[in-house]
């Protein structure tokens, strides 16, 4: 980490969160800001990766003994 920003007001920008914000915008500008058409991207970019897919069923709430209903 660097502190060459210290004395001044401007915050200091970690570079690989603006890595990440870049690569977002980018993907956002590519679907419009759709959300329904970034997840249909990104489900096509899924199918075509070639991977196993595997999802997850709800978990079971287990109750403490003792514990309040």
């Amino acid at each position: 980490m660097t502190t060459e920003n210290f004395d001044t007001k401007e915050p200091w920008v970690d570079p690989v969160v603006a890595e990440v914000r870049a690569a977002r915008e980018a993907l956002l500008v590519e679907v419009d800001y759709d959300l329904h058409k970034l997840c249909e991207m990104l489900r096509a970019h899924q199918t075509q990766a070639g991977r196993r897919v595997t999802s997850r069923g709800p978990r079971r709430i287990t109750r403490v003994s003792g514990e309040a209903a």
